[in-house]
């Protein structure tokens, strides 16, 4: 496989939309909410492979997509945001487009214009709720991991998101909204909280694994001691930022600490061990960025 490819997946959900639009006539709507959700995840897509992200997936919704990429929190917060909102800010130019451009160039009449203009707008405020995973509960992760460290900004932003869910579909019951491809948003998304719930530790691993082979982050500082559990301390790490641990007089790099962890099985080391650790590491030359990046 080209290394620069990605796999593109249309979601059930679109699919089931598709058929209920085409059974019921509405084939122009359907052909209006694939393009709009193809040009805002492209807009997520041209974001990416500009700041030089690898996107293994795309895979499309009724309200957008999910780009699948191999940054798990190690990228900087500018290229975070920007990629989160490039999708949204499609929708913006297009809802500034004339009537008499859409009607001389696609032959929209005013009910289709109210349509396309209702898809959009939809679209642009459904996506910037703080709601995962959603282009806004993207945004609001990145923010708050600017201050907090990565577990507790996921935990924080993950309570958000639930609220923010539990809210939604307070919102639908109340108003008894019956459509249903409503309620099987709200399902999905339901599961979706399930599902990132279940894999946090293994995103945490994969943050971890990444930031041994990323050198070029801002210097994050963290005071230790030596008799703190290595677990822990991972624990405080940073999204987009190196840290360089000091404990007394010894000054020890995050990926030093992580080698011990994961290369040399030091799980219940503590920081004072791990300069011992790293003596038989640093022989077999496993502990350096270099190598993490060619092995992957």
């Amino acid at each position: 496989m080209i290394k620069n490819s990605f796999s593109l997946r249309v979601h059930p959900l679109l699919w089931l939309m598709a058929f209920t639009a085409v059974a019921t006539g509405y084939f122009r709507e359907l052909l209006i909410i694939f393009f709009l959700v193809l040009l805002h995840e492209g807009g997520h897509l041209l974001a990416a492979k500009w700041f030089g992200w690898r996107v293994s997936k795309v895979e499309l919704f009724p309200f957008g997509g999910v780009l699948h990429t191999n940054q798990y929190g190690n990228a900087p917060l500018h290229q975070e945001l920007l990629v989160a909102l490039m999708g949204p800010l499609q929708h913006v130019w297009l809802l500034c487009l004339p009537y008499s451009f859409l009607q001389s160039t696609f032959h929209m009449d005013a009910n289709l214009y109210q349509f396309w203009m209702s898809c959009n707008l939809s679209m642009l405020l459904f996506n910037l709720l703080p709601l995962f995973p959603l282009d806004g509960g993207r945004v609001l992760y990145a923010l708050v991991s600017f201050i907090l460290s990565y577990q507790r900004s996921f935990f924080v932003s993950f309570v958000c998101s639930c609220l923010t869910g539990g809210l939604f579909v307070l919102l639908l019951w109340l108003k008894s909204l019956h459509s249903l491809n409503i309620w099987c948003i709200a399902v999905f998304i339901v599961f979706t909280h399930w599902e990132l719930w279940k894999k946090r530790e293994y995103a945490f691993i994969q943050f971890l694994i990444e930031r041994m082979a990323t050198t070029a982050l801002p210097v994050h500082p963290l005071r230790s001691s030596s008799e703190e559990s290595i677990r822990f301390l991972l624990r405080r790490l940073h999204r987009g930022k190196k840290a360089r641990v000091t404990f007394g007089e010894s000054v020890l790099w995050d990926h030093d600490i992580i080698a011990a962890y994961y290369v040399n099985g030091c799980i219940h080391c503590n920081v004072g061990d791990v300069q011992e650790v790293l003596r038989n590491i640093h022989e077999s030359g496993y502990n350096t960025p270099e190598t993490w990046r060619n092995a992957k």
